[in-house]
């Protein structure tokens, strides 16, 4: 009997070592099961021996940033601004002639630039549309119309357009006096109305890129519009001639600035059947607007002509014309900044106005 009860011990422990085995042998055939025993074994150490730990691994949380000027390749190129409102950009040209616009239109301005600066261009309905140079595209073709970037109102036109590069920026003239206490410092810009107002404008408020809808710079009356916008850095002389025959000269600082868009001052008193019909910056007594009158008689409006130096802003003008009316403004063509000869870009090749629907 005590025999017999070894013997059944014996084989409890045989089944028990088998059933062990197994279960040992099922843990070590399945992947699955090898990492959950061996977790499990982890944790029950941890819950047992481990303490918190004093040591912090890791690394400093970064501020993320994105320059989106980093990703713009810069490089100079020559922008070109047509009369009926086109624009491109492309790497040279020879000839005005020979660079491609559509049929009817011809180039306002011709700008070199770098792909990285701003531009801003002025409607004639007193909004001002800035954009990037490398937003504009690059071809030899006609380019594309502004309306495609900006939302412009029916009728608008071009009448200014002001490079931020700054080997292109009109620097403020050391000579001008300074202005009142917290009058926005130049360059500025100089807005005439076809009505005969005018005004000054801080550039700076429109170097930054724009909305769609642009960043008005003038409260135009109705039936008016913006006739012509330049850049100045004080020392210019506005010269202005009307369709019936007025003319002045005026200097730009006599004109206030303007810290948010407003409707200007009288420049040039109009008559109800009166338009402007020409207007520029001198900025040397050589300098000015030469218009014909409908008989063929060429008149020149400038600082350095006799009787043109006393007539004040506000004011009717000099009469230049007795009977008839100016008919034609003569202009070299368009305003080109930069020279396709060399390297540099600040050299102005022509200054002429821009072309406009009065010729």
């Amino acid at each position: 009997r005590l025999a017999r009860l070894e013997i059944q011990l014996i084989l409890d422990e045989l089944r028990e070592k088998q059933s062990e085995a197994a279960r040992i042998e099922n843990i070590l055939g399945s992947r699955t099961e090898l990492v959950k025993r061996v977790r499990t074994e982890l944790e029950e150490l941890r819950t047992l021996y481990a303490n918190d730990r004093r040591t912090v691994i890791g690394d400093h949380e970064h501020d993320l940033s994105f320059d989106e000027d980093a990703y713009i390749v810069r490089e100079d190129a020559w922008v070109v601004v047509t009369r009926e409102g086109w624009i491109k950009r492309q790497t040279s040209w020879s000839d005005v002639g020979k660079i491609r616009v559509r049929e009817g239109d011809e180039p306002a301005w011709i700008i070199r630039c770098s792909t990285a600066s701003t531009l801003t261009i002025f409607g004639s309905s007193g909004a001002a549309f800035v954009l990037r140079v490398d937003a504009i595209p690059a071809t030899t073709g006609h380019g594309e119309p502004l309306s495609r970037q900006f939302s412009r109102e029916d009728g608008d036109r071009v009448v200014g357009v002001v490079s931020h590069d700054p080997r292109n920026r009109i620097q403020p003239d050391p000579g001008v006096p300074p202005g009142e206490e917290g009058e926005p410092p130049g360059p500025w810009g100089v807005a005439l109305s076809e009505g005969g107002r005018v005004l000054r404008f801080p550039l700076a408020t429109h170097e930054e890129i724009s909305t769609r809808n642009g960043r008005r710079y003038a409260r135009v009356e109705p039936g008016d519009a913006v006739f012509a916008v330049y850049a100045c850095g004080g020392a210019e002389h506005a010269c202005i001639a009307t369709r019936q025959g007025r003319a002045a000269v005026f200097p730009v600082m006599e004109i206030g600035v303007l810290k948010a868009p407003g409707k200007g001052v009288t420049g040039i008193k109009l008559r109800e059947d009166d338009r402007v019909m020409a207007f520029d910056l001198a900025r040397a007594k050589a300098d000015g607007i030469t218009v014909i009158t409908a008989l063929g008689r060429e008149v020149v409006v400038s600082p350095g002509e006799r009787g043109f130096q006393d007539t004040p802003r506000g004011g009717r003008g000099k009469v230049v014309l007795q009977r008839g009316t100016i008919d034609t403004w003569v202009r070299s063509g368009p305003v080109i900044i930069g020279d396709r000869h060399s390297d540099g870009i600040g050299d102005r090749t022509s200054d002429s106005a821009p072309p406009t629907s009065e010729d």
